[in-house]
């Protein structure tokens, strides 16, 4: 294909240094060659920045480091988008891995669909303590498939998620996150003019809160191979955020009252919302 259009990868990074070697390898693998790298430090106080500057001196495409004074994961992420150049952003965290075709086939499918939002499916890498772990074998097993159930469009050539999936009567039980982790997506740079960038006053839900803001303007172009893959670790942030959710829930229930009531099943959207808001509730509030 005619590699034209410059892909943002964007590297938001803290104390990452145990595996940002690998993610970092993963781009140099990449089949779509016109990128660039913007790597976005939080104050690290290991090995990130030297293994980022090492990265850098390879020197098969542009690679930006910039210092970012810490304040929130979110902060971090919009200021790596932020300091890109791209048509289009690809996030990738500092211990997930992208598969070499990952670019070039998210790419064409914005291009051949002309849609704006490309995801795709995402695979495990789960750290060997984790790995006998009964309540990660149940969150795999919950989470693993995050389109399971939902509506999708299909054209013949390629499947789409659209605001009709807010009807699916899956849609407020778990997952539900629908769509992913920010590594599953590739977004055209407009997006973030028009709906704005990741909201700054969240920790945990932060990604589905931006899905679902967008997917109120655009339907996105689904792609079901597995391009990604989501390292299980035991310090990785959404570890380590798990007990600060229930300082979102207010944002969370306003922004679905707010926005996405009136897409939920007409038949009993009133019940399945209340229920949904005391089931979080009780959830997000365990000790």
């Amino acid at each position: 294909m005619n590699h034209s259009a410059l892909v943002s990868i964007c590297v938001p990074t803290f104390n990452g240094a145990q595996f940002l070697n690998s993610s970092l390898e993963s781009i140099l693998k990449q089949t779509y060659t016109n990128i660039e790298v913007v790597i976005s430090d939080d104050n690290s106080k290991d090995e990130t920045l030297h293994i980022a500057n090492e990265f850098k001196q390879k020197g098969k495409f542009p690679v930006f480091i910039h210092k970012h004074i810490p304040n929130g994961i979110g902060e971090n992420w919009n200021n790596c988008i932020r300091q890109s150049n791209g048509k289009y952003i690809k996030l990738l965290f500092q211990d997930d891995i992208l598969e070499p075709n990952c670019i070039e086939e998210m790419v064409n499918a914005i291009e051949n669909s002309g849609k704006k939002i490309c995801i795709c499916k995402r695979a495990f890498i789960v750290e060997l303590t984790y790995l006998k772990s009964k309540k990660i074998q149940r969150w795999m097993s919950t989470y693993g498939d995050l389109q399971k159930g939902i509506t999708l469009i299909d054209d013949g050539r390629y499947k789409y998620l659209t605001k009709s999936i807010f009807a699916d009567k899956c849609f407020l039980k778990k997952p539900y996150n629908k769509i992913g982790e920010p590594i599953v997506g590739l977004i055209d740079r407009s997006v973030f003019d028009e709906i704005g960038y990741y909201n700054t006053s969240l920790k945990q839900i932060l990604d589905y809160e931006f899905w679902y803001r967008a997917l109120l303007k655009f339907d996105f172009v689904y792609l079901e191979l597995m391009l990604v893959k989501f390292r299980i670790h035991f310090s990785q942030t959404t570890q380590n955020n798990y007990r600060n959710r229930v300082r979102e829930i207010p944002t969370y229930f306003d922004f679905i009252e707010n926005n996405l009531i009136d897409y939920l099943d007409p038949k009993d959207k009133k019940k399945r919302f209340a229920h949904f808001k005391i089931l979080i509730k009780k959830i997000f509030t365990k000790k």
